[in-house]
């Protein structure tokens, strides 16, 4: 990696604490799936699901995933639109 990713998206919040931490001292936003046992306050946007079931880690990640392209094809595109423009 040349830089530090913009966030952090977790599957396991009891069983990644420890890249969770590592991400609030860098000042990398975490998404996080939450369950019963997970602490909110750790992460920047949770999402309540149960994270024992295969289909929920499924449906957030289908859900999810799709948007983060989307945005990463928007910060290409605006990045391309400046470099042209500012040549």
């Amino acid at each position: 990696m040349r830089s530090l990713p913009g966030a952090v998206v977790v599957v396991g919040q009891t069983t990644e604490l420890v890249a969770i931490r590592e991400c609030r001292k860098l000042g990398i936003p975490v998404v996080c799936r939450l369950d019963t046992d997970c602490d909110p306050h750790l992460v920047e946007v949770g999402v309540p699901i149960n994270d024992d079931s295969t289909v929920s880690i499924r449906l957030f990640l289908r859900f999810l995933l799709p948007r983060i392209h989307k945005g990463k094809r928007r910060q290409i595109s605006k990045q391309t639109k400046f470099k042209i423009g500012h040549s």
